[in-house]
């Protein structure tokens, strides 16, 4: 069980107190290996900026109000069985989309493991840690991949807490998630048939960010550097001049071009930990990230609950290249606090 300072309070809501304590005073964070410390904001922060965000949940209410809902939500599923989905062949068509409900308790997991990694890494209590690996051995030791991209991109939020957590990982307990994650990647690369049009538009997006982060998870040279050289690939083949996305063209849904940048902008965040900036470089026919975005700026019809859920995570990730979108975005969508907007330095 958490300690006191962990619990919600009778209410269920996190005081200001509280959330102190929870960041408190003589808590040892944890250190990995990170960018240097002048790094601009990336997919995961830099030791300096893990050191600031501790810092604004004492002093600003949106940072802490991002950090108390990632309290309650643990607090709310701290006794809740991990509950892994053997293959996660849901059939989405979106990041984000709604699951089926068999599937939705494994997400809820998911969602849970970067909570939890996020929190450790902020007050350096190791219930969270513990917790987090008991997640993380079911799910390596139940789900087996499924190859399908638009499912297996659910994965992010694990892929992103294994990296927090991985250097205080028991030796047996990284070989079972290392040996996980690189079966995921393999399955993933081999899914990608040639012939077949997902070989080139948002669900090879997927494909090579979900690659690309768990080559970072794992301090794989070799995953990474080629998901950095397929998203330079994947920007020529998919971006096009106008602004749209091949996935926009094809299925000329608003969805589908946010859905392919929100992947495409994931692993463009990670790349920046390398000084590469994919995000404003300009394809031979004049296609960019940032005009992509910036044609999805320019669209009307965001007011939807669906709509908003679905394009609002794009937004979020495009904030840490272009922090001057911040008005326009609040404007459209406001109220937009999010742990993505946060972690990678939009809030």
């Amino acid at each position: 069980m958490p300690t006191r300072s962990m619990r919600p309070n009778v209410s269920g809501a996190l005081s200001r107190r509280a959330c102190l304590c929870l960041l408190g005073a003589g808590a040892a964070v944890p250190a990995w290996p990170q960018p240097a410390a002048s790094a601009p904001p990336c997919l995961w922060p830099s030791p300096t900026q893990w050191q600031r965000l501790r810092e604004r949940v004492a002093h600003e209410p949106a940072v802490e109000a991002v950090v108390k809902t990632l309290y309650d939500q643990v607090a709310q599923d701290w006794e809740r069985a991990p509950q892994p989905v053997a293959s996660l062949d849901m059939g989405l068509r979106w990041q984000g989309d709604d699951p089926p409900a068999y599937f939705a308790p494994g997400l809820r997991d998911l969602d849970r493991l970067q909570s939890l990694a996020v929190l450790h890494h902020l007050s350096g209590q190791a219930p969270y840690r513990d917790k987090a690996l008991v997640i993380l051995r079911a799910w390596a030791s139940v789900n087996r991949p499924s190859g399908r991209p638009l499912d297996e991109t659910c994965l992010e939020p694990a892929i992103y807490a294994y990296r927090l957590l991985r250097p205080q990982c028991p030796a047996a307990d990284q070989r079972a998630v290392d040996g996980w994650l690189r079966a995921v990647a393999r399955a993933q690369l081999d899914s990608r048939d040639l012939s077949q049009a997902t070989a080139w538009n948002r669900v090879n997006s997927h494909r090579l960010k979900t690659v690309g982060l768990i080559g970072y998870a794992l301090g794989d040279a070799t995953l990474a550097g080629g998901a950095r050289s397929g998203l330079q690939q994947q920007l020529m083949d998919d971006l096009q001049s106008d602004g749209q996305t091949l996935g926009h063209r094809q299925g000329l849904a608003l969805e589908d071009q946010a859905d392919d940048l929100r992947a495409l902008l994931t692993l463009s965040l990670a790349l920046r930990e390398e000084a590469v900036d994919l995000y404003h470089w300009v394809t031979p026919t004049g296609a960019s990230m940032a005009g992509s975005v910036a044609w999805l700026m320019a669209q009307p019809g965001w007011g939807g609950s669906t709509r908003r859920r679905l394009v609002q995570p794009t937004l979020d990730l495009a904030l840490a290249w272009e922090p001057a979108l911040a008005p326009r975005i609040e404007a459209r969508m406001p109220g937009g606090a999010s742990l993505r907007r946060l972690l990678s330095g939009g809030l």
